[in-house]
């Protein structure tokens, strides 16, 4: 599932991310690497908001939906 389709309150884990080379360098420098875990806060129409490394950041959908990511257990 996507960073976008998680469902709020979940807990994940990156598994990849499909996107353009400028947009990955973009967003792992927001944290969102490969392993990293992902709290999703909130949900929008057109953004996502989810907790990773201790900060929260919103996410457009067009990013958000490039973030691929496996449910963790709590």
């Amino acid at each position: 599932m996507t960073l976008y389709d998680a469902p709020v309150g979940g807990c994940f884990r990156v598994v990849a991310i499909h996107s353009t080379p400028s947009l990955k360098l973009r967003l792992s420098a927001l944290g969102l690497t490969k392993g990293a875990q992902v709290t999703v806060l909130s949900r929008r129409r057109s953004a996502v908001v989810f907790r990773v490394r201790g900060a929260r950041y919103a996410a457009a959908k067009g990013a958000a939906s490039c973030v691929i990511l496996s449910q963790t257990r709590r």
